[in-house]
C-alpha cells in the first residue's frame, strides 16, 4: 500500500517529507526516548542504518511520535545513544496515527515507489538469543535482492506510543514478542 505522506522537522529544525526519499529505500522506525523497550533497540537499529548507509539508495530514519517527550529530551536521548541517523519529531502523533504506529520500536520498510513493504517489529526478540527472526533487515534484505517479501507484517511489542501530554507511555508490553514456530 502508498505509504502515507508526511513533513516532519529533525532535531535540527531541518524539514523532511516522504516525497524527498522518492527513488530510494526507506526504513521508517518509530521510536521512543522514555521507552525502556525502545532504548534497547537503539544499538540493533545503529546497526541497520550502519550496514545500510553504505548503500546510496537506502536511508534510514527514526521518528519520536510521544507526546509527551520535549524536543530537548528527544536531542538529548539522541545524542546519548550516538544516533548516526535523522530522528524526526512527530510531537502531535499524526504520523503515527497515519501509519497506524502503536508501540515503539516499530519498523517501516518503504520501497523507492513509495510502497509500504514492511510494517512491524524490528526483530524476534526484545534480547539478543539465537534462533531470532530478523524481520525488518529480512525484509528489506528480500526486497533489495528482488524476493518476495515473506513476512510482510509482523506486530510490533513495546511501549504504546502516547498521544496525548500526560499519557504514560514507558510501560513496555506485559509479553514479549512470540517467536515463530
Amino acid at each position: 500500500s502508498p505509504a502515507p505522506d508526511f513533513s516532519l522537522s529533525d532535531l535540527d529544525g531541518e524539514n523532511h517529507s516522504l516525497r524527498d526519499y522518492r527513488g530510494r529505500n526507506l526504513l521508517l522506525v518509530f521510536i521512543s526516548a522514555r521507552c525502556p523497550i525502545s532504548r534497547i533497540y537503539l544499538e540493533r537499529i545503529r546497526a541497520l542504518n550502519n550496514d545500510y548507509s553504505r548503500r546510496p539508495d537506502t536511508v534510514l530514519l527514526g521518528i519520536n511520535s510521544s507526546a509527551n517527550a520535549s524536543l530537548d529530551e528527544i536531542r538529548a536521548a539522541a545524542e546519548a545513544a550516538q544516533l548516526p541517523f535523522r530522528v524526526l519529531r512527530d510531537a502531535g502523533g499524526e504520523v503515527a496515527d497515519a501509519f497506524g504506529a502503536e508501540r515503539t520500536p516499530a519498523g517501516y520498510v518503504i520501497d523507492q515507489q513509495g510502497l509500504v513493504r514492511y510494517r512491524g517489529r524490528i526483530d524476534s526478540a526484545h534480547r539478543p538469543r539465537p534462533g531470532m527472526r530478523h524481520d525488518l533487515r529480512e525484509a528489506l534484505d528480500e526486497m533489495l535482492t528482488g524476493r518476495a517479501i515473506t513476512t510482510p507484517e509482523t506486530v510490533a511489542a513495546g511501549c504504546p506510543i502516547s498521544r496525548t501530554v500526560g499519557e504514560h507511555n514507558s510501560s513496555p508490553q506485559a509479553t514479549p514478542p512470540a517467536s515463530p514456530p
